[in-house]
């Protein structure tokens, strides 16, 4: 028996596309993306030729009455299946595709995040390096500071100690120069003293000549005088008896005015040297003189 064809406007319910679903061999739970397939196998129109029929027993065949060719499956079963296949095929290299380019995507993420994160520690360990040098210049350039704080020092001890030497030396030079002319001075003053002392000694020796001279007059007018008394009295004294008296008598005036002088050279006057040298030879040559 010829079964009805199909009508154009035919929509399966979910239990039949199921059903041909897993007819195809598409897993329902796994392969909800084939489900397509089986909606629209089951709604197609047999090819030309071919009609639905009912064997006598009540199962469904196909016939082909143009070629005669019989077949309990649908006729286009086979090419949904293969269309299953390819798409199964399609959906695997879709999935391997974007395996891969997840993969890839993965990778190069990945890659990214290395050559930041290598960026990062690279950046890192040059600022640390930086870091590192920069102390390394701040201490080498305390360190020459420090050197040539010690140099400027030892520089100036060193100039310090060559100006007070120069100092010491200038002022030892001033103090043996002052030394020299206070020197020079006194030796001055010594010599002007020793000139005053012998114009005073020279004076002194004009004043006793000129003493002596008086007390030679003096004593010649006494022995004269004496002499005249002497005669008139009878005794006469003896001329160089009188002659040696009054010499020794001069003699010894002129040793005291020298000692006078010398004793009194350096605080008395000339007048009182010579006075007192007079005073006392004319007085010893009297006293002799008068025996």
């Amino acid at each position: 028996t010829v079964l009805a064809e199909i009508p154009g406007d035919y929509e399966p319910s979910e239990e039949e596309v199921t059903d041909y679903a897993k007819w195809l061999g598409i897993d329902t739970a796994q392969e909800q993306s084939l489900m397509w397939i089986a909606r629209e196998g089951i709604k197609a129109p047999l090819p030309q030729g071919w009609k639905a029929c009912k064997s006598s027993s009540g199962d469904i065949y196909y016939f082909n009455f143009e070629t005669s060719e019989s077949m309990w499956e649908h006729p286009l079963d086979n090419k949904y299946r293969q269309l299953c296949r390819r798409e199964r095929e399609k959906m695997a290299e879709e999935k391997v595709q974007c395996s891969v380019t997840e993969m890839r995507e993965t990778e190069q993420r990945k890659i990214r995040e290395l050559e930041i994160a290598s960026s990062e520690r690279i950046r890192k360990k040059k600022q640390e390096l930086e870091e590192l040098e920069r102390r390394e210049m701040v201490k080498v350039e305390q360190e020459a500071q420090v050197q040539l704080q010690k140099k400027k020092r030892i520089q100036s001890g060193k100039s310090r100690e060559t100006k007070e030497v120069a100092q010491t030396a200038d002022g030892s030079g001033v103090s043996e120069a002052s030394n020299g002319i206070a020197e020079q001075d006194r030796a001055a003053e010594q010599h002007r003293v020793y000139e005053s002392h012998l114009s005073t000694m020279e004076r002194s020796v004009e004043l006793a000549e000129e003493t002596l001279s008086r007390v030679w007059a003096v004593m010649d007018q006494r022995r004269s005088n004496r002499q005249t008394v002497a005669t008139q009295a009878g005794s006469p004294m003896p001329e160089e008896e009188i002659h040696i008296k009054v010499q020794t008598a001069a003699q010894m005036g002129l040793r005291v005015s020298a000692q006078s002088l010398e004793a009194t050279r350096s605080r008395s006057s000339l007048a009182l040297c010579a006075a007192l040298g007079c005073i006392v030879g004319y007085w010893i040559a009297s006293r002799r003189a008068r025996g």
